[in-house]
């Protein structure tokens, strides 16, 4: 179903990240996700779990697949400022308890990259599905906001807290108060005790971007319409990236 979207100020930009959880490569499958960042106004998505290897991103920029969890654009925008851009999926906790020697490998290599393309762009933006409950913000913590969602910090949640404290990174959509259901971003169905079915929800998936350029930050949340379906939500953040050109320039 179409949805009406409010118009954006011109300057607007639109973010996204989507663990698709299908494989895209039938016609109509991409036809349905194209519709979906259409209505939504994205300008550049960070896609995970797309099953798909036809794409050929150096039409946009400058491409680097790192491996199955780690890819990196890196485009110019309009006013001449390189943004470096990484879609990132984590291992699943069960994953990193099972093979613990790969998932700290893992963030070896994305801190590697992290540290790479933050010296190489003016603008850097993370985005995808971290697998990781960051919980919410502890004593002193700047690398996130006020709002993620309220629940204890888990193990992955904690390496990603680390990663982010190290690298002077932000997650975006922890900044904005919202009803929950759009800070969380995965839900699933278990069984309580008691045997009964139950749905879980949790907050896995972020937007990430340098401390520094939060400053841009218009809003951040997640978003349960999207016509392609999956047990994941979109999440987006919209900036305003004058604001960083107006505070570099005053600079």
């Amino acid at each position: 179903m179409k949805q009406k979207r409010k118009k954006l100020a011109q300057n607007y930009i639109r973010m996204a990240t989507f663990n698709l959880q299908h494989n895209i490569q039938q016609f109509e499958s991409k036809t349905i996700l194209f519709e979906d960042m259409k209505n939504y106004n994205i300008d550049f998505a960070c896609l995970q779990e797309t099953h798909c290897d036809d794409f050929d991103g150096n039409n946009y920029g400058q491409v680097e697949y790192i491996s199955n969890r780690i890819s990196i654009i890196q485009f110019t925008n309009k006013n001449g400022k390189i943004i470096s851009l990484l879609n990132i999926y984590a291992p699943t906790s069960q994953r990193a308890a099972s093979h613990p020697e790969e998932t700290i490998q893992f963030y070896d290599k994305l801190q590697e990259c992290i540290i790479k393309y933050k010296k190489e762009s003016n603008i850097f933006l993370m985005g995808g599905d971290f697998n990781a409950r960051i919980g919410k913000k502890g004593d002193n913590e700047q690398f996130m906001g006020n709002f993620g969602r309220n629940y204890e910090r888990n193990e992955n949640g904690n390496r990603l807290a680390e990663l982010l404290i190290e690298e002077n990174l932000y997650i975006a959509n922890t900044r904005f108060k919202h009803a929950a259901k759009h800070i969380t971003t995965w839900s699933g169905i278990g069984k309580n005790i008691k045997g009964k079915r139950e749905y879980y929800y949790s907050q896995i998936d972020y937007i990430i971007m340098s401390l520094g350029i939060s400053k841009t930050l218009i809003n951040a949340r997640s978003y349960a319409g999207t016509n392609h379906i999956s047990d994941h939500k979109i999440v987006i953040a919209t900036m305003d990236f004058t604001k960083l050109y107006k505070y570099q320039h005053n600079k």
